[in-house]
């Protein structure tokens, strides 16, 4: 059995502190991307069973504990790519494995297609790829975005954790239980003057200043070289999805299998989960 201890450590990018949380089993490197507005916290209850495996998950820049981008930046997934090499190089991860749920699932798919030679797979929960936009969506995002100004929203405090966790509830994309939800407000919430305010940066919710089109998306995911496995929520972002079958048969590698749940089902069941990606990670070509 691998040791299990929890760690918090920081890497420094671009001037930027990013916050990451360590399980050193001694085994198989694991860089783990949570979603959007989520925090590293996200892979808190599967962790507990990936003990034989050195997995590092990260606070992506302006989640969690990570600092904000500076001055009037916005968020960019591609962005990531630099972040992800400069972590893994910091870690001396010559090859390692990318595990994301989400919008994480999309900067992983990203990777592995800039990376060929450092990613050993890829695994991915509940997402596939990144949005894609048509021309004119893209145009129409591009002035919205130009119209939205950018403040320091600080918002009516929160009384406690729970009540955070109702309001992250209440305006999720997707359903997400409350142990879900108190689990991922906690590492995303700062003291302020009367309680407990959002400590992610308001700008993670503005429009990107460049989507991909669907054909831009399928060509990445064509040059994503390494074994890949999808494990996909059958109450989750991409059930009933029409663009979801040519997305899955453009990664020549891709394992996939339909697991129960919701979008959070690596929170609501992480054993399940946990087993899914032993399975997978048994199979790889690894040499410590």
């Amino acid at each position: 059995m691998g040791v299990t201890v929890l760690t918090e450590i920081e890497f420094k990018v671009n001037g930027l502190k990013i916050q990451a949380l360590e399980w050193n089993g001694g085994g198989l490197p694991v860089l783990a991307l949570h979603g959007w507005l989520d925090n590293a916290a996200s892979f808190l209850p599967l962790a507990k069973y990936l003990t034989n495996h050195h997995l590092v998950v990260l606070d992506l820049p302006g989640h969690g504990l990570s600092d904000h981008l500076p001055g009037s930046a916005y968020y960019h997934l591609a962005d990531n790519i630099y972040l992800i090499k400069s972590v893994a190089d910091a870690m001396g991860w010559q090859r390692f494995v990318l595990l994301g749920h989400s919008m994480g699932s999309a900067i992983a798919i990203l990777v592995a297609a800039a990376m060929p030679d450092r990613i050993m797979a890829v695994t991915l929960l509940d997402g596939i790829g990144p949005i894609a936009y048509t021309p004119v969506q893209e145009v129409t995002a591009l002035r919205q975005l130009l119209s939205h100004a950018v403040e320091e929203k600080v918002g009516r405090p929160f009384d406690t954790l729970q009540a955070a966790a109702r309001i992250r509830q209440k305006y999720s994309h997707f359903a997400i239980s409350q142990q879900a939800a108190e689990l991922l407000v906690e590492r995303n919430l700062k003291e302020c003057d009367g309680g407990l305010c959002w400590r992610y940066d308001e700008r993670l919710k503005l429009r990107s200043s460049h989507y991909y089109s669907e054909e831009q998306v399928r060509g990445i995911l064509s040059h994503v070289e390494c074994p890949s496995l999808l494990l996909s929520a059958d109450q989750g972002a991409l059930a009933g999805w029409s663009g979801f079958a040519q997305r899955r048969a453009a990664i020549p590698r891709l394992i996939h299998e339909v697991m129960t749940g919701g979008h959070h089902f690596h929170i609501d069941a992480p054993q399940d989960v946990a087993n899914c990606l032993i399975d997978f990670y048994q199979t790889l070509d690894w040499e410590r």
